[in-house]
């Protein structure tokens, strides 16, 4: 009989308990053990699209808006999974005078939209709003998916003449995610990572492989 094939989890588990081993003992550490122990952090390029491309995805999109109208000159690209997602912000932000609309009140200032995979046309449809709160020292920040759960949460605060954004994952179930980037009153930069390997989260009933 052919043993059986470990789990992916598994084998995560016995790629830690080796890379605690090596930590442990001062040995050696190769690449697999150092991804195996801390996570490492991998660049999601962001890019600011051109208008008329946004006008166009614009018009595949469907399903809720939210009530919202979307500004084209303000349209951010990502891909992340394998999949094209846009980052639209609402047609009440300016450019010239963004800083100032965004701290003005809450509102709901956009989506991250991302492509429709059960179409064979490349439609977008919502599936985060980003949300935007006044607070004492700046702009609170969460990003939500369209269940109502908090994906990622932070904040704008005063850096110079414009925000410093700061976002963080919310929940130990969600894939480790950092956005760090500037708003200016003329646009956004984005700084996006997602972090890959460290320890594994250890569930109810399996062995510890460090204390076996």
């Amino acid at each position: 009989m052919q043993p059986s094939t470990p789990s992916p989890r598994l084998a995560r588990l016995r790629d830690f308990a080796r890379a605690a081993i090596l930590y442990r003992t001062g040995a050696s550490v190769d690449e697999r053990a150092e991804r195996a122990i801390l996570p490492v952090g991998e660049a999601i390029a962001v890019t600011h699209e051109p208008a008329l491309k946004i006008e166009a995805a614009l018009a595949q999109l469907r399903g809720s808006t939210y009530g919202l109208r979307f500004n084209p000159k303000l349209g951010y690209g990502f891909d992340c999974g394998g999949t094209r997602h846009l980052v639209l912000l609402s047609s009440e932000l300016e450019r010239g005078a963004l800083l100032a609309a965004l701290g003005a009140k809450r509102r709901i200032a956009g989506i991250v939209a991302m492509v429709d995979g059960s179409d064979t046309a490349a439609s977008y449809v919502a599936r985060h709003l980003i949300v935007v709160r006044p607070a004492r020292d700046g702009i609170d920040v969460s990003v939500i998916d369209t269940d109502g759960d908090v994906q990622l949460q932070g904040g704008l605060r005063r850096d110079g003449k414009g925000l410093a954004l700061t976002l963080r994952t919310h929940g130990a179930a969600l894939p480790p995610t950092a956005v760090d980037g500037a708003v200016t009153d003329d646009g956004v930069t984005l700084d996006v990572r997602v972090f890959v390997g460290g320890p594994p989260v250890k569930r109810h009933g399996e062995v510890d492989p460090i204390a076996a």
